[in-house]
């Protein structure tokens, strides 16, 4: 579902809206989450009592699975203070909500998604 979500965003121009920004940013975030997660628990399903990834892998997947999982969360949030805005002042959300703030939001929440997994 969320790889087609990305497509039908990215594909047509008419869906790329404020609100849809953050549900590409939050559909591309799950994705990662996905892609970056699923290999790691088979290899753990197969080998139990043995890490098949290698040394970097095991410091890497739990820092991506916080940055992707971070970055999932406060889009959410984001994208609540955007329909939060866009019901209570809605001729202000018009004006103050556009795209080009939408993607530093987006930025920035990436940015502080990798703060926040650092170690």
């Amino acid at each position: 579902g969320n790889v087609l979500v990305c497509y039908v965003i990215v594909r047509n121009p008419d869906m790329r809206t404020v609100t849809n920004a953050f549900l590409l940013n939050l559909a591309v975030a799950d994705v990662l989450f996905t892609v970056i997660s699923v290999p790691p628990l088979l290899g753990i399903e197969i080998s139990p009592d043995y890490w098949v990834f290698g040394e970097g892998m095991c410091k890497t997947v739990p820092f991506l699975n916080t940055v992707t999982l971070s970055a999932s969360i406060y889009t959410m949030v984001a994208l609540a203070f955007d329909r939060y805005h866009a019901i209570v002042n809605p001729f202000r959300a018009k004006i103050y909500h556009t795209i080009k703030r939408t993607l530093l939001v987006i930025t920035l929440i990436w940015l502080f998604s990798i703060a926040v997994a650092s170690p």
